[in-house]
């Protein structure tokens, strides 16, 4: 079988992606000591599913990640740059505009793990397998989801 993702690589069951999926079976109240403690349980089953996956796409998964990461921690610190820059005042000063640094650092982060994500994706474009298919796509995922089963776990 080839790997779900790319659809050329042999699969690596080692490599592969595992999803825990939820089904609630029952639900029940329960109220003991007359009247004042009050239980509430879910009975639930759940099935892990196994999407196969060659090594290259685990790799690729990562280096994206990773490269997300590290953008956003220099995005991070352009943002709490720009602002400083903005106040006019030291870093290190505590009454300096916290909101502006936040606000100007997250947006800075959001963008700069954005770009390093896509120039990561240009610069691995000829020397990674394409990605045809993602995990939400997995045939026994959809049939799951379909008869109401959920990624989350049930709470009571």
């Amino acid at each position: 079988m080839n790997c779900w993702y790319c659809q050329v690589n042999q699969e690596n069951w080692v490599d592969a992606v595992e999803k825990t999926m939820y089904c609630v079976t029952s639900r029940h109240t329960e109220t003991k000591y007359l009247g004042t403690h009050t239980t509430r349980a879910a009975q639930y089953s759940r099935e892990t599913v196994r999407i196969p996956r060659c090594h290259a796409c685990k790799v690729d998964e990562r280096m994206t990640v990773i490269w997300a990461i590290a953008g956003g921690v220099i995005g991070l610190f352009i943002g709490a740059s720009l602002a400083n820059l903005l106040e006019h005042r030291p870093l290190a000063d505590p009454g300096s505009g916290d909101l502006l640094y936040f606000v100007s650092a997250v947006v800075a982060a959001v963008i700069a793990g954005y770009i390093a994500v896509q120039i990561r994706n240009a610069r691995a474009a000829g020397t990674r397998p394409k990605r045809i298919h993602s995990t939400k796509d997995f045939p026994r995922l959809k049939e799951l989801k379909a008869a109401g089963w959920t990624s989350d776990a049930p709470s009571a």
